[in-house]
């Protein structure tokens, strides 16, 4: 995936959803940041691992990797479903068949 691309999903879903905003607990330490979520979220969903294998990596828990999956896919929908995950109409359709 190109930079450009992540980082306007990114930027998109920290302006859609609060959930990916970053917080600070108790003690002052802050949370997993907006990039850290989404490139989790993304791996898993790109390569089909299990939420768990991304945890040691990104230093997050599982439970953790599967809300900002639930998050992120339905941020997604919300945000780009109207441009991206409609029925494709005849000039899109005639569109790809002049590519391919």
């Amino acid at each position: 995936m190109q930079r450009y691309l992540l980082l306007r999903i990114v930027e998109a879903l920290g302006n859609h959803s609060e959930y990916f905003h970053v917080r600070c607990d108790v003690r002052g330490k802050h949370g997993l940041i907006l990039l850290t979520k989404c490139t989790a979220t993304m791996q898993t969903v790109a390569y089909g691992v299990r939420a768990d294998c991304v945890d040691e990596y990104l230093k997050t828990g599982a439970s953790i990797a599967v809300e900002s999956m639930k998050k992120f896919i339905l941020g997604v929908i919300e945000v780009f479903g109207k441009e991206y995950l409609r029925k494709p109409n005849q000039a899109d359709v005639d569109r790809l068949l002049q590519v391919a």
